[in-house]
């Protein structure tokens, strides 16, 4: 067997090595063509769920005219590989060996991502709408007492209302306007509807790095713990945060819509673009 057909066959074994996978297209195979809702009903899956997996599989199914999954030339050979014993596919030379993450990749999922957060909010998002609600509570807060102003993802610490209430108000709607966002964007380039509660969480605690500053500036007024306030080495530490931000939201746009990592980054990273323009805008106008 040649290493070109070999690397096909471990490619595709890749793509089914989660059972879900595997069932839809085993689903698709013996009834020839399957529309999502009946995938949804018969995997007792959630929307983002499939669309995940389905967007995992693209190069195994498509969809028809009618908008039904069929299967790919592809999507016909997994099918037969998914006959065919592990020993057998040994026996012609491909080894089948799963990649353990390395600790720097798990360090990277678990913390920078949040993956097993997220995939617990998908699981049952109204769960945490305490702790969402102490987000955007302590969030709303934390600005109002130490006087910056947030933009979105950014801040403003000369802000031009002396209002706190309106630094309130700019919070939660900092908070409003990143979600409607990410869920127009995520409709307009990837027609992917449904899992809005899951985003509205999700989006909550993508914002949680961006609390980071203002906590540790109010701390140091408190507590006279004797910290300089020096705005060159805080905006260094902004990119830190903003990066988190933007690695969180793409986690929470993910596992909400059902995206990939480089689909759901291309739309934390166009919020990013409009948050920018906005705040170019702004200074302009001040």
């Amino acid at each position: 067997m040649s290493a070109t057909k070999s690397k096909e066959i471990i490619k595709v074994y890749d793509a089914l090595s989660h059972p879900l996978r595997k069932r839809i297209v085993e689903i698709i195979g013996e009834k020839k063509l399957a529309g999502f809702k009946d995938l949804k009903d018969m995997l007792n899956v959630s929307v983002g769920t499939l669309y995940y997996h389905l967007d995992v599989l693209e190069d195994l199914i498509t969809q028809n005219e009618e908008r039904k999954y069929v299967l790919t030339n592809k999507g016909k050979f997994a099918l037969g590989l998914l006959s065919s014993s592990e020993e057998q596919l040994k026996a012609t030379g491909i080894a089948l060996k799963a990649k353990e993450p390395s600790i720097f990749s798990s360090f990277i999922r678990e913390i920078a991502f949040g993956r097993r957060m997220f995939i617990s909010v998908t699981s049952n998002p109204l769960r945490y709408i305490p702790e969402v609600l102490m987000i955007v509570g302590f969030g709303a807060w934390i600005f109002a007492e130490t006087r910056i102003e947030p933009i979105m993802m950014f801040y403003n610490n000369q802000p031009t209302w002396p209002s706190s209430m309106i630094i309130i108000a700019e919070f939660v709607a900092s908070w409003v306007i990143i979600f409607g966002l990410c869920e127009i964007l995520s409709i307009i380039f990837f027609r992917r509807f449904g899992g809005e509660m899951n985003l509205l969480v999700g989006t909550a605690f993508s914002l949680v790095p961006m609390l980071i500053l203002p906590a540790v500036l109010y701390a140091n007024n408190l507590l006279n713990l004797g910290l300089r306030v020096n705005w060159l080495w805080i905006n260094v530490f902004l990119l830190i945060f903003q990066a988190w931000i933007l690695c969180l939201l793409t986690a929470a746009v993910g596992f909400s819509k059902g995206l990939r990592m480089e689909k759901a980054a291309l739309i934390s990273l166009t919020v990013m673009y409009f948050n920018v323009v906005f705040l170019v805008l702004f200074i302009r106008g001040l």
